[in-house]
């Protein structure tokens, strides 16, 4: 595509004409288009994502709060107290117990001198990198009890867990100190920082569990099974309450949305520049 570009002179006739070409944004190669396409499609499935988020926040919410004595079958959020349906796990690094942890570690770390590239060396934090040092996750049945019943949940069908801030333990110093089991001798000399990351579901901790109520449980204990709801697709756990949870995903699905949408829409503009318009 070429644009026009008249002179005038004070007079008003023209006295000048210059064609003046406007540049290919990918200069026809295949690799660039490549990735603009690539990064097209993560934006729409960026999207897709958000959207399918914002539904499952609308599902929670429409969810019927129910008594753990009162819930018979299907769809239901009940609320209560954890205790463990056999021996509980301990905290993996802090003290505790629990019934649902999940830990990861991580150092930040100095790159050899052979794996630094030209260009990071123009970079700040270039000649470093993070790496997984350990992480893990473990879970055990457990029981919600609310008073009026005892429901066991049925940890073999994967619940989601969604834990806060009051049940998550972050320390990003070098020698981890607070932090069962961790020494300056666990930290090799080219770490710059060492970051612990541990989540966990505690004994006694008020939950709330959204999923389906199947019957009495065979143990004789529990008064109902909760497991997940198949047709639905939801079988959540959060330390947080029902409305909490629902108004995180319904809020944070839309922003997505529009960020994937945004995202695609501006490379679809920059595509079509280049190829219909240039």
């Amino acid at each position: 595509m070429v644009v026009t570009t008249v002179a005038v002179a004070a007079s008003g006739s023209a006295v000048a004409v210059s064609l003046v070409p406007l540049g290919s944004i990918t200069g026809g190669e295949p690799a660039i288009v490549a990735v603009l396409v690539g990064v097209f499609l993560v934006g729409l499935f960026g999207a897709s994502l958000g959207y399918g988020r914002y539904q499952r926040g609308q599902l929670i919410e429409a969810t019927e709060d129910v008594a753990i004595g009162e819930a018979t079958h299907g769809r239901v959020a009940i609320t209560g107290t954890v205790r463990p349906a056999e021996e509980a796990l301990s905290n993996p690094l802090t003290d505790g117990e629990n019934v649902h942890y999940s830990y990861r570690i991580r150092d930040h770390v100095e790159k050899p001198d052979d794996e630094i590239t030209d260009s990071e060396e123009d970079i700040a934090g270039g000649d470093t990198e993070w790496e997984t040092v350990s992480q893990s996750s473990d879970s055990v049945p457990f029981y919600v009890d609310d008073g009026t019943g005892t429901a066991l949940v049925a940890i073999d069908e994967e619940p989601t867990y969604s834990i806060g801030d009051d049940n998550t333990t972050r320390s990003d110093d070098e020698d981890g100190d607070g932090l069962v089991g961790l020494s300056n001798d666990d930290v090799p000399p080219d770490v710059i920082t060492r970051v612990h990351r541990e989540t966990v579901l505690p004994v006694g901790e008020d939950v709330c569990v959204l999923g389906r109520v199947d019957g009495p449980g065979s143990d004789g204990e529990a008064d109902l099974v909760v497991g997940r709801d198949a047709e639905a697709g939801l079988f959540a756990v959060t330390d947080g309450t029902k409305a909490d949870l629902s108004r995180s995903l319904s809020l944070s699905g839309p922003l997505i949305v529009l960020g994937g949408l945004a995202t695609s829409a501006v490379v679809a503009g920059l595509l079509v520049y280049d190829f219909v318009l240039a």
